[in-house]
Formats: structure tokens, sequence, C-alpha cells
């Protein structure tokens, strides 16, 4: 299922085996090199911060709450072994400057879209600003169209095609 970035944060994490909330998501965890979600800096009464849930452990997205199996998928980051750098990169999308290949200034991102399914960040949604700005209205830009991220901007192809509006029903969670 699509949802947008910003649905994802303070997601109520459900376990099945106990039944209860064991914690709240802050941030998603994204890899600046392949645009995905690798998982989520959480809030647990059981792991000292900063704590963190993996998309493998993820079963579903339902509504406001993201379910996993068992309060035993919350761990500290420094139990990573793999991500850990990744993860202590903090990389947020949200509030990047966008800009083409020939350095034209686009606007900043606002929001993404992703598959709740993989966690791959498929569109970014970004607000106009200086001159494009009066022009009105929102870019939507495809990942095939970016060229390169970095910790202070996106880089996307000169002369992308203009997106159209997203849906209203492309909303939070269903």
């Amino acid at each position: 299922m699509l949802r947008f970035g910003s649905s994802l944060n303070n997601l109520r994490i459900m376990s099945l085996r106990v039944g209860y909330p064991i914690g709240t998501t802050t941030n998603p965890i994204i890899n600046p090199h392949n645009l995905t979600i690798l998982g989520f800096f959480c809030v647990s009464q059981d792991v000292p911060p900063p704590a963190l849930i993996m998309t493998q452990s993820i079963r579903e997205i339902s509504g406001q709450r993201l379910i996993t199996d068992s309060e035993d998928e919350i761990i500290h980051v420094d139990d990573m072994v793999r991500d850990r750098e990744i993860a202590n990169l903090n990389y947020q999308l949200v509030g990047k400057k966008v800009v083409t290949e020939s350095k034209r200034k686009l606007g900043k991102i606002e929001d993404y879209v992703i598959n709740s399914n993989d966690f791959v960040i498929y569109k970014i949604h970004v607000a106009r600003t200086g001159m494009g700005a009066l022009a009105g209205g929102k870019l939507i830009i495809d990942r095939n169209q970016i060229v390169a991220t970095d910790d202070k901007e996106i880089v996307v192809k000169d002369g992308f095609e203009r997106a159209p509006a997203a849906s209203p029903s492309l909303a939070t969670s269903v």
C-alpha cells in the first residue's frame, strides 16, 4: 500500500505476542544510497534510546499501528551490525533542497511516498520556492528522475516531466 512518509511518524508499535503497545515510532531510518527505509527509530520502555525496529521485523502497518511479532524486535542501535552507519547518519528527506543537474532550484521536499510492502521511496513531493512558488502547485518527482542525494540536496534530471498532483485518496492510512 502506498503511504506518505509523514504518516509513518508516531505509529504505535503493537506486539502480537504480548497483545499491547510496546513503543512508538519517531523517525524513519533512510538509506540515502538507494532511498529505502531500513527501519524506524522508536521510543520503548524496554530498550534505552536510541532504540529502533527494522523493516524486516514489521509484519504490517495498519491504520496508525505498526504490527510486529514480538517485543524483542525493538533493539538498541548498537545491536545493529550491517546498517549501523546508515542509522547513525539520521538522514531525513523532508526539508532537503531539490535542484536539477544544471543547478536550477526547484524547491524543498515536503513529503514522500513509500510502498509499505517493500519500504522503497517511490516519489518525492516538492514545495516550490522563489519564482516557482508564484507559478503555484507542487512538483511530484519519481525516483527514476533522481540522479544523486547528499546531506544538503537531491539532484534530479534536467527537463523532468511534471507528474499529476496526488489524489486525496492517497491519505495517511487506510
